[in-house]
């Protein structure tokens, strides 16, 4: 893995969701609600090794990896982040934008301006989970797609540094992925949803992790590879990262980031989701 110095930072979280209005078409639609997840997730190992009784706890990868990138003092003075980016999707000819912004302890918006479809938003407020996409209009996420949300959004669990967010975690085999020698963990969300990460045996960065994502349309597995971790002020993050959903891959490069505290109006549920929730939308 790349390791240099340069203003970035990556991967944060965002949902899709239930119900209300509709538009573009259904590859746009696709296309944009795979996006918005690609933001969210990691990536899986296709090989796994027969688990060694001396593999590290799920907990000692954790902090190995807050430890690999600027220890757990560092991660705590971060109270919130924006970060910028592009995006491509070869097999849809596609090119666009994406921005994210986060703040402790689990508030969160990304917006991604995709070229023939418009602004795709989503985000979670700490208590409601959100989307806005044209060709669906704004919709508010309700059962698993909430808990997906409210698990995404958790701030400090993007730089492994987990209080409580899983019931269970456990190591449980040393693996290779990516081309890179892997220690395999396996959690469990409080809210029930599993999730696999991986961890390089050298570095002790997180090299990516897979999980079931849902959509308003479908349950997907999303697979993702995190590469060219680079310094964005005292922390090491991942700048690249590269999506497989099926058969589309998206390849998301962020270009800048700044760790400082976002306003909460700016974290605030957009508009029209307070009009939905009020009912309003429909009259």
């Amino acid at each position: 893995m790349n390791r240099t110095n340069m203003k970035t930072k990556s991967q944060l979280p965002i949902t899709h969701a239930t119900s209300i209005t509709g538009g573009a078409t259904k590859k746009q639609s696709r296309i944009s609600s795979l996006l918005v997840l690609a933001v969210t997730v990691l990536l899986p190992a296709r090989f796994a090794v027969a688990a060694d009784a001396k593999l590290p706890s799920a907990q000692e990868l954790f902090a190995g990896h807050v430890k690999a990138i600027g220890g757990k003092a560092a991660v705590l003075k971060v109270p919130g982040m924006r970060v910028k980016g592009h995006f491509s999707i070869a097999s849809a000819n596609m090119n666009g934008e994406i921005e994210i912004m986060g703040a402790k302890p689990n508030k969160q918006v990304v917006r991604s301006t995709i070229p023939g479809v418009g602004v795709v938003a989503g985000g979670y407020d700490g208590e409601v989970g959100w989307s806005i996409d044209p060709s669906l209009g704004p919709l508010v996420l309700e059962g698993r797609m909430l808990d997906q949300a409210h698990d995404n959004a958790q701030f400090y669990s993007q730089f492994q540094l987990h209080d409580g967010d899983f019931t269970s975690a456990e190591t449980v085999a040393k693996t290779t992925f990516a081309g890179q020698d892997c220690y395999q963990v396996k959690a469990v969300w409080k809210s029930g949803r599993e999730e696999t990460l991986f961890f390089n045996t050298k570095t002790g960065l997180c090299a990516g992790g897979r999980r079931m994502q849902e959509t308003e349309q479908n349950s997907s597995e999303i697979m993702n590879v995190l590469s060219d971790y680079k310094k964005c002020g005292d922390i090491l993050q991942p700048t690249k990262i590269l999506t497989k959903v099926s058969d589309v891959e998206i390849v998301i490069t962020i270009t800048e980031a700044r760790f400082e505290a976002v306003p909460d109006k700016e974290l605030a549920l957009p508009e029209a989701v307070r009009k939905l929730l009020s009912g309003a939308w429909a009259k």
